[in-house]
């Protein structure tokens, strides 16, 4: 049938005068109530995209999306660059060193997520690069033990730009007669970076060689490496092809990502968009 004649017709008595206004009355409200329940589906289901998509940038764009260790090290970790890129996704890799650290000011003192990482080898790959102040990130040097604090961990510790902290980190543990005596060292605030999430307020940057000596360990050697990928949703299909990869080569790895410390809120969101769009079905 010619659509145009369908519409035609159905506007034809949609627009007649009936005798029975009562009816009318009914048609009208029953189709304004289709399309309000349309539209109150079609944005929700835009809000709650949007929703994860901004965390996705602002929260997986500034931990590791991918990790690949390794017991022994990565002597020259340049050879996997170029085959790590050819994989489907993967924009670019670096080394990386993690730990779970207190960072103590004068007036408080706070958990954080340290990130050991070589600025030059991030700087067009990651996030966090851009959202640092006045280019605190590129400041970041071998043997400066300077830190990029999340705005909201800095408003926490009421420290600035210049001001000195004390980072004492879980690993590197020394045990004394006294008892265990966690490895720290004085470190000063390179500068702010802000994300507009909740990394603000528990994730911290210093030069991977730093972050390896607060840990107590060879600043050369390199045991983990982070890749950035162009959708953080990918890693867990591009698992399995990153252990083959080195498996091929020799190298025994391991892999994670960032479910390990995300995935439970990612996964919170995407239950709540399912439930909402069933919701809002059953309303139209």
């Amino acid at each position: 049938m010619n659509p145009g004649l369908s519409f035609y017709i159905g506007y034809r008595y949609w627009r007649a005068r009936k005798a029975n206004a009562f009816a009318s009355f009914i048609t009208f409200f029953a189709v304004s109530g289709i399309f309000l329940g349309v539209a109150a589906l079609i944005i929700v289901s835009s809000v709650m995209n949007g929703l994860e998509g901004q965390l996705k940038t602002r929260i997986l764009g500034a931990i590791p999306q991918l990790t690949v260790h390794t017991d022994h090290s990565f002597d020259d970790w340049q050879s996997f660059k170029g085959d790590l890129q050819q994989l489907p996704g993967v924009l670019g890799l670096a080394p990386s060193a993690t730990t779970q650290a207190m960072a103590q000011s004068a007036d408080n003192i706070s958990a954080v997520q340290l990130y050991g990482i070589y600025p030059e080898a991030e700087k067009n790959l990651s996030v966090v690069a851009k959202h640092a102040y006045l280019d605190a990130f590129d400041s970041l040097s071998s043997g400066s033990y300077r830190v990029l604090l999340g705005s909201e961990l800095a408003r926490r510790l009421n420290v600035a730009t210049g001001d000195k902290l004390r980072l004492l980190s879980g690993d590197g543990v020394v045990y004394s007669p006294l008892g265990p005596v966690p490895s720290q060292r004085i470190f000063e605030v390179a500068g702010i970076f802000e994300m507009g999430s909740q990394v603000d307020a528990g994730v911290a940057f210093l030069h991977y060689e730093d972050a390896r000596r607060l840990m107590r360990q060879s600043p050369k050697q390199i045991q983990d490496l982070r890749l950035f990928l162009s959708d953080p949703f990918s890693a867990p299909a591009l698992t399995p092809k990153v252990e083959h990869l080195f498996e091929a080569k020799g190298v025994e790895v391991s892999v994670s990502d960032w479910r390990d410390s995300y995935g439970h809120l990612f996964a919170a969101v995407k239950m709540e968009k399912n439930m909402m769009s069933l919701m809002l079905s059953l309303i139209v």
